[in-house]
């Protein structure tokens, strides 16, 4: 997507720094501790200045209470949509083709198979998982909707106030509106779609990040499959956790014909 404000490539390795930082301390980025960890040949000073920049241009804010500065959701944004390292573990990988794959053998049934692909996505990703079943597989007055990995919501600093995590699990009780919603982010030519913040549609949602990708069905339906975490998700591993289970379950869902 094209953003309003550019930024220089200096700017643009700092500000993926103090996202990547933030990711793994869930605590504001100060100009010293960039310095250090990244061992930077900047300057504290000029650290700061870039840092002020890129706050007055949108991609970092500052909280009240400290020095350090936090992503914004355009910040967030720049780094998901520009980030070359988008690659996992392999064994991330490994651990999820033998986990789905091996859903293959332990059941027949569509249903009981979607219900456990959600809980292992959960597993996999420690965010909480939906799994919105093929069209061709759920009558217009039953939605399919399978969710895991609420724990995980739980256990975020993010989503350590009371009326968040209310406000988040009275949308999950909305299957049919939350269903609906998950189908519809999918994006033309896109294997995987990312929505962050304030560009979710349900206000529960602004605090979050959500990963969406489709798979593919033998009768030529399609569903869903979504993750739910903090925007301090870990973006570089799960969006190519979340791509690779979609691929599987529909490999294996294809197959059955």
């Amino acid at each position: 997507m094209p953003f309003m404000h550019p930024i220089s490539p200096r700017q643009e390795v700092i500000l993926s720094c103090v996202v990547e930082t933030h990711i793994e301390t869930a605590a504001p980025v100060g100009s010293c501790l960039l310095r250090e960890r990244y061992h930077m040949d900047y300057s504290p000073a000029t650290l700061r200045n870039e840092m002020g920049n890129l706050e007055d241009l949108g991609y970092l804010a500052q909280p009240h209470t400290s020095s350090g500065r936090v992503p914004t959701d355009q910040g967030y944004r720049y780094y998901v949509d520009t980030c070359p390292a988008l690659a996992s573990d392999p064994s991330g990988l490994e651990a999820v083709d033998a986990g789905v794959l091996g859903l293959s053998i332990e059941t027949r049934e569509t249903e009981p198979l979607l219900e456990e692909a959600s809980r292992r996505l959960a597993d996999f990703t420690r965010e909480a998982s939906f799994v919105v079943a093929p069209q061709a597989q759920r009558a217009p007055s039953r939605v399919r909707l399978y969710f895991q990995g609420s724990t995980h919501i739980l256990e975020k600093p993010e989503f350590q106030d009371v009326s968040k995590v209310r406000n988040l699990f009275r949308l999950f009780e909305e299957k049919s509106r939350l269903a609906e919603w998950i189908t519809a982010q999918q994006e033309p030519g896109r294997e995987v779609s990312v929505r962050i913040g304030m560009e979710n549609e349900p206000e529960a949602f602004h605090d979050c990040s959500v990963i969406f990708a489709r798979y593919d069905s033998a009768e030529g339906g399609f569903g869903t499959l979504a993750i739910v975490g903090p925007k301090r998700m870990r973006y570089t591993q799960t969006i190519p956790l979340v791509s690779r289970m979609a691929a599987l379950m529909s490999r294996i869902l294809e197959d059955r014909i």
